[in-house]
């Protein structure tokens, strides 16, 4: 497994928003679409269903790397909302 320094992330971060700001023809404003950029730049699509869950468990989402699909738990949906409106309005 390759391990990456943060300063490394970083510029790999800031590369690929560059990129997605030219392929989208305008500069990037939060909050950053992250659905229509990883589809864009990786043909990835994320998708809300229901994951079953064990007594007890929790499972916020999962991958399907087969059909290039991550797939976020329905069930969690109101949480997801929740942490999205906290970061928008601290």
């Amino acid at each position: 497994m390759k391990c990456y320094r943060n300063a490394d992330i970083e510029n790999i971060a800031e590369a690929k928003l560059a990129e997605f700001s030219k392929m989208l023809g305008r500069p990037l404003t939060p909050p950053i679409p992250i659905d229509l950029m990883a589809g864009k730049l990786y043909n990835i699509n994320i998708l809300w269903d229901v994951i079953e869950e064990e007594p007890g468990e929790m499972i916020w989402g999962g991958l399907n790397p087969e059909e290039r699909v991550i797939v976020i738990n329905e069930k969690h949906r109101k949480e997801f909302m929740e942490v999205i409106v906290d970061k928008d309005h601290p």
